[in-house]
């Protein structure tokens, strides 16, 4: 809201439910919604070091060396 984006937000929670409705300046897609609600992430993939079937830290190339 403090960028003039979202105009208006009603929240109607319940016990076991959470649900926001949010009403935004302009007509945006659901990508769009998600980068500017920041709900998406980049994960990365780089360090593979898990336990093998020995209980020893082995350090995997790939996740196909993995499966």
């Amino acid at each position: 809201m403090q960028e003039g984006e979202v105009l208006d937000i009603k929240e109607f929670h319940q016990d076991n439910t959470v649900d926001f409705h949010i009403k935004f300046k302009d007509n945006i897609s659901s990508i769009d919604v998600e980068k500017k609600l920041k709900l998406t992430t980049n994960i990365s993939f780089n360090n593979f070091v898990l336990f093998n079937d020995q209980h020893q830290i082995k350090k995997y190339q790939d996740e196909l060396e993995i499966l």
